[in-house]
């Protein structure tokens, strides 16, 4: 049987989980049962999002596509290995509602971390009673839906921490939203890019956004929506190929070997799968692929080889997203990585083929969470940043690397195949 089929047929065995109907509740409830959104539960045993299920559930009507790193797949996978356990749940959430509920003792989940699960009903930001039945979980196993602040803390924390004691707690924001905000990209005008260990694309919008396939849809709050993709690839990849090429520990010996090559001149096309696929395909199982090596390939060549095959990949993620934002839009980059290295950033926006600017701002997220205190408090807002510096595209280049992302895609559709949607 050749490889095409072989996947095929495993694609056609796997277990139907959330077509199943959830297992039986209990009356009795254990204390709080919580559930974390790592990309994986446990090594041997990740979820699956079988194709009847994604028929029936359109993954654009909660945000989130039927995936091993949102609620679903990890709800079912944890009714399958341990059905009694999450039936005697008095409380299904993750770790910042329950840090909430530790310190004032309220349990709440603000609507940008439900709206994160892949459990909300975007619509009408409430939790969906379809992805429920269908994930084995009841309506009242989640915390109730609230971004108000609480004041005060448990007593324990207050006498641990008597000058918080009449301090005012939000509950948490998501952080692609939060470092949205921290950046400035708070409208069409401005998309944020961010590539730290993983990287991702996002937009910002006041009206409810026609969400294309491939990507996810979060809420910023009640009145801001945020459109976007993730990939599971980013500064991981430079990391694990210095390591595995014996790279030199000289960062500045790499840059000037990136640098100094020609755009694709290597030959190389390569599926930067090393952790699964997040956006645009989501699967989960894919794996990374590096074709065309010859006697003359190096390791600075596979090392760019990889590095634009993620730019390819946020690419596929622009490709989409661009069209929700203004024509004149600029994108933003914030991470360590594209900052570190120039020849990266070259490589981004010259796939992306839009000027690129390099944010200097340290840690987006922790900003953009101010900003929203400081709005919940109806506090003045602080300046403006200043701009970073910028990245113009090359349109040769840009040609360049368009020929290449073909061969990626080509690559990409006999190794790991199209994603039903």
């Amino acid at each position: 049987m050749c490889g095409r089929r072989r996947r095929a047929a495993r694609r056609h065995r796997r277990v139907d989980l959330l077509a199943r109907p959830a297992p039986a509740r209990r009356s009795r409830r254990s204390p709080l049962a919580r559930l974390h959104l790592g990309r994986h539960p446990e090594r041997g045993g990740r979820p699956s999002a079988p194709r009847p299920a994604r028929r029936s559930l359109d993954p654009r009507a909660h945000g989130a596509p039927l995936h091993a790193t949102f609620f679903p797949a990890k709800l079912t996978w944890l009714g399958e290995r341990d059905p009694a356990r999450l039936a005697r749940a008095a409380t299904v959430c993750g770790f910042a509602e329950y840090l909430l509920l530790r310190m004032t003792g309220r349990l709440a989940s603000s609507l940008s971390m439900a709206s994160g699960t892949g459990l909300l009903d975007q619509s009408g930001g409430t939790w969906d009673p379809a992805m429920l039945e269908a994930a084995g979980v009841a309506a009242r196993q989640l915390p109730p839906i609230d971004d108000a602040p609480v004041r005060g803390l448990e007593l324990p924390w207050q006498r641990r921490w008597p000058a918080l004691e009449d301090t005012l707690w939000l509950p948490a924001a998501g952080d692609g939203a939060c470092s949205n905000l921290g950046s400035g990209c708070i409208g069409p005008d401005r998309v944020a890019l961010n590539v730290g260990t993983s990287a991702a694309l996002r937009l910002v919008t006041e009206a409810a956004p026609s969400v294309p396939w491939g990507l996810w849809h979060y809420r910023v709050d009640a009145r801001r929506h945020l459109v976007g993709g993730a990939t599971s690839e980013g500064g991981n990849v430079w990391a694990w190929a210095r390591r595995v090429l014996a790279l030199p520990e000289r960062d500045g010996a790499v840059e000037e070997a990136l640098a100094a090559a020609e755009p694709d001149g290597h030959g190389l096309t390569a599926l930067p799968f090393l952790a699964g696929e997040r956006s645009t395909g989501w699967h989960e199982d894919a794996r990374a692929a590096l074709t065309g090596l010859g006697l003359a390939t190096t390791a600075p060549d596979m090392l760019r080889a990889l590095l634009e095959a993620v730019a390819f990949r946020l690419g596929a993620v622009y490709e989409r997203l661009a069209p929700l934002a203004s024509s004149d839009h600029t994108v933003v980059a914030t991470g360590g990585a594209l900052a570190r290295s120039p020849t990266w950033a070259r490589i981004v926006a010259d796939v992306l083929g839009r000027p690129l600017e390099i944010s200097a701002l340290a840690e987006a997220s922790g900003r953009g969470a101010a900003l929203l205190a400081l709005e919940a408090l109806g506090a003045p807002e602080p300046p403006a940043l200043p701009p970073g510096r910028t990245v113009a595209p090359d349109g040769r280049r840009h040609a360049m690397y368009a020929a290449a992302m073909g061969r990626q895609r080509h690559l990409y559709d006999i190794i790991v195949g199209p994603r039903l949607s």
